[in-house]
């Protein structure tokens, strides 16, 4: 959920990167009652770090969120969850590995479509094309940056023009559908029962 904002979290604050998550998951993304998993090093309770037993301990019974348990990070793109959550430490590593790990994989597409028949290429680009668009962060825009006063959307630093309009959308999208109001009045909502 966090890839590089807060490095140094608390399990209040997972919590309620948890809470916001969800929020921004069903205003702008549509899932009605978006799953949400806990990073972890196994999916057993008992696993993980103080950090992630004490977020696990404030998640498990919330009723406003549909907490699945703890996630590995190997079922990162599984779909067993809709929101995953964890420090900007670990969500910043977990992000700039997947860029590393994306690239050096379509260098090797792209060597070994070097070597098929030009007949055969076309439809190899077409479907290494569509790949590539579904995780072309200028596609996506940005990602808001929940919990802070205002609206405000990250962009890659290497974003394009397309990249900059499409977080321009995110924005219009996070106003037209009140996520910060949402946002506040949940999480006030739970601080009387939450502690952290």
């Amino acid at each position: 959920c966090d890839v590089g904002a807060n490095v140094a979290c608390k399990p209040i604050n997972l919590y309620q990167y948890a809470v916001m998550a969800s929020i921004q998951s069903r205003e702008l993304l549509g899932i009605e009652n978006p799953r949400v998993g806990l990073m972890s090093i196994g999916s057993e309770a008992a696993k993980g770090n103080e950090l992630v037993k004490a977020t696990r301990e404030l998640m498990k019974d919330d009723p406003n969120l549909q907490f699945i348990g703890n996630v590995e990070s190997r079922d990162l793109f599984s779909g067993v969850c809709d929101v995953l959550i964890c420090d900007g430490f670990v969500g910043n590593v977990v992000l700039k590995l997947m860029e590393g790990m994306a690239t050096s994989v379509l260098k090797a597409i792209i060597s070994e479509m070097m070597t098929v028949m030009p007949d055969q290429m076309i439809p190899l680009k077409k479907a290494a094309g569509s790949i590539v668009s579904k995780y072309d962060f200028n596609e996506y825009g940005g990602a808001p940056l929940l919990g802070v006063n205002g609206i405000c959307v990250i962009c890659h630093g290497a974003s394009n023009f397309h990249g900059i309009k499409n977080a321009i959308h995110v924005t219009l999208d996070l106003a037209k559908h009140h996520v910060n109001k949402t946002i506040v009045n949940l999480l006030s909502q739970c601080q009387g029962t939450v502690h952290g």
